[in-house]
């Protein structure tokens, strides 16, 4: 379990810097202008209404302001607005359109004080019946705030980007130069992603192609919901990380970006469901948030979620996934209303328009983790114009040097990782005697502590600007929890298998070590990965050898041990009388131990027979079959059985345990009721 560790737990002995890039300051996302006529302004530190707006906007809409926080001005993809809230000159009849994810945005030109490029989008393929010659079109317009006394003009217009990308989505990620921007987009129907490089000479149009998943890239055709690529694309603000939202098919993928290079790689595709549909990332890039939009009636406190993207593979942050939204906050957000697009403060807060309302949302501890977080609904006044689905989008890019890292165990690897930035020149000392590592780049190094105790981690780096920075921390390595690695556990049994009393064996495992739990499985690397664990109440096992994994519950470290079962068959007890006799000396069902239910017509069924030899007339009760793992696949009264699960799957070829409950009439006319255990083998 990978921790981050506060000031509570944990000493810094030496500053960790923060600084935000001073190419790129916070005052340009000073004015916000969105929806129905809605605006607010952080002039004062905190967001105020904003009066004036001219915009109306279902969905995107781009503002920038000046180096002293001064609205220059805005746009929904469509038209651009001045500071004197009126159309700018030429700055009508853009190819945008106001209900696309991203219907504009816009970035400065590098180098420049008065130039700012405005790329819009044009309706995807499904959306866009009549409304010919822009269907996916990304363009570009250029506007000179020189002109008109400093209230601008367009001075290029509809300078094609890229035609037919039939995509809502588009954002921009500043270069790790602190000059330049990387502008990001989608080509669906070619399943890529396209980095084009701003600079002082412009966009470079000799662009990168990276594959991305199909579940990721809706394309069209290939959707009939009406919906094509809606969903919102973000980069973190420590640049290191791409995340976007396929609204249609219910998935995000969240990408590893370099901002040195304009790379993406490491693509993960989470199935997160219920139509997601903002993303944005945590003052500190750790967490993801999502916001959902469903069709159906998905509960309010489902509607944002929290995802950790600190993670190394697709599962681990698949299963981070935190409800953020308290009853007692979902309780503030009336019916019909949705969370939509969010975008992160000046003040490091994540605001979240709140369609139909006339205040928006807030997250205020962002960094928090699940609830924590503090999710505030319907808290940021807008003076009586009305949220809609979107939110202007802005491109900070915040450094806060952080060091993150694994289990801290003995004996095993410790992962560490320095986050924030990408780093050049480190050297890594541990404090425990070993000698110092050094790096050209990267990140990430793993190390193994031999002994429990307090090291105190020191690391020198080189950021992307060229300076030299040194972060230490003090860590606690706890010691390995010591099972019992000689256990047999035995036991006598009339059947092959036995069903074990889990805090029996949970004791034998533990041997006197106190808060330890315990989980059982039926290899060793299922045990490492906690994968296909033996639970109650079926905890079935035969002959053999299993895996027990010990974990620490307060450090997390864990240790795994083999232990045997031996299952010694007995005979029914001596003292049984004439009618328990009768069933010891064959009056049981007949029943195979293999079947290949393939539907040849050859022997497709399991089937008990009557046990004709002795004379006894079998009826039987119920059937159950377990698989390995102890679970109940099938249970019913059916003595030929098809071999399909009780909610009529196919179950793999293997082995499984059945427990059959039956009634026999013995040679006395008698009828009595019995059971047996045995196992059986599908085969295809």
């Amino acid at each position: 379990m990978r921790k981050v560790f506060s000031d509570q737990l944990y000493i810094i002995l030496l500053l960790v810097c923060f600084f935000s890039l001073t190419g790129h300051t916070q005052n340009e996302m000073n004015n916000w202008l969105f929806g129905n006529n809605a605006g607010i302004h952080f002039s004062s530190g905190f967001p105020e209404v904003l009066s004036g707006s001219q915009l109306q906007s279902e969905h995107g809409t781009a503002s920038i302001s000046n180096n002293d926080g001064n609205l220059l001005f805005y746009s929904n993809g469509e038209k651009i607005w001045n500071s004197n809230h009126e159309i700018m000159e030429n700055g009508d009849n853009l190819n945008g359109d106001n209900i696309v994810t991203h219907s504009a945005i816009i970035v400065p030109l590098p180098g420049s004080n008065s130039i700012y490029y405005v790329i819009t989008l044009g309706r995807d393929c499904l959306q866009g019946s009549g409304f010919a010659g822009t269907l996916g079109n990304i363009q570009y317009q250029i506007v000179d705030m020189n002109e008109n006394g400093g209230l601008g003009k367009v001075v290029e217009k509809h300078k094609s980007l890229l035609a037919g990308a039939h995509s809502e989505k588009i954002t921009a990620v500043p270069h790790a130069n602190g000059e330049d921007y990387w502008i990001i987009t989608l080509v669906p129907p070619a399943f890529k992603m396209r980095v084009y490089l701003l600079n002082e000479n412009g966009i470079d149009t000799n662009a990168f192609n990276f594959d991305i998943d199909q579940n990721i890239a809706t394309h069209c055709p290939g959707t009939t919901s009406g919906y094509g690529s809606i969903g919102y694309i973000k980069g973190s603000p420590d640049g290191t990380k791409l995340a976007m939202a396929n609204f249609v098919d219910g998935f995000v993928g969240l990408y590893t970006f370099n901002s040195f290079t304009g790379e993406v790689s490491d693509e993960k595709v989470l199935p997160v469901g219920d139509k997601p549909y903002g993303i944005e990332f945590s003052p500190d890039s750790k967490f993801l948030y999502v916001s959902f939009i469903p069709e159906d009636n998905l509960p309010v406190t489902k509607q944002l979620r929290q995802y950790d993207t600190s993670l190394s593979n697709e599962l681990a942050v698949y299963e981070s996934e935190r409800n953020v939204i308290t009853s007692a906050e979902a309780g503030f957000i009336p019916e019909g209303a949705h969370l939509a697009a969010m975008q992160l403060g000046p003040d490091d807060r994540i605001y979240v328009a709140t369609t139909g309302q006339n205040k928006i949302s807030v997250i205020t501890n962002p960094n928090g983790l699940g609830s924590t977080c503090q999710f505030k609904a319907r808290t940021v006044d807008l003076g009586g114009t009305v949220s809609r689905f979107g939110l202007p989008m802005f491109f900070q890019q915040k450094l806060s040097f952080d060091l993150i890292w694994g289990d801290s165990c003995s004996e095993v690897e410790t992962s560490f990782q320095l986050i924030g930035s990408q780093f050049s020149d480190l050297t890594w000392s541990f404090g425990d005697g070993s000698d110092p590592v050094s790096m050209d780049t990267g990140s990430t190094i793993n190390h193994t502590f031999e002994e429990a105790g307090d090291y105190t981690i020191h690391v020198n780096f080189t950021d992307y600007f060229g300076e030299q920075h040194s972060l230490s921390k003090l860590i606690s390595i706890s010691d390995k929890p010591s099972p019992n690695d000689n256990l047999v556990y035995t036991r006598e049994s009339v059947y092959p298998g036995i069903i074990v009393d889990k805090p029996e064996l949970d004791s034998l495992i533990r041997d006197g070590i106190s808060n330890v739990s315990v989980s059982y499985h039926y290899s060793p690397e299922e045990a490492e990965a906690d994968e296909n664990p033996i639970t109650p109440p079926n905890m079935t096992f035969h002959d053999g050898i299993y895996f027990a994994k010990t974990i620490n519950n307060y450090s997390g470290c864990t240790t795994v041990v083999p232990f045997e079962v031996e299952v010694i068959l007995v005979d029914e007890d001596d003292n049984q009388d004439n009618n328990e006799d009768e069933i010891a000396f064959g009056c049981t069902p007949s029943i195979p131990n293999a079947f290949t239910p393939n539907s040849d017509g050859i022997n497709d069924r399991f089937i008990s027979f009557n046990d004709h030899e002795h004379g006894c007339i079998i009826s039987v009760k119920s059937i159950a079959l377990f698989d390995r793992w102890g679970n109940m696949v099938y249970e019913g009264n059916d003595p030929e059985w098809n071999g399909l699960a009780s909610d009529g799957r196919r179950l793999p070829k293997g082995i499984y345990m059945y427990r059959l409950t039956y009634d026999f009439t013995n040679d006395y006319g008698e009828v009595q009721g019995a059971n047996t255990i045995g196992t059986v083998q599908i085969i295809y």
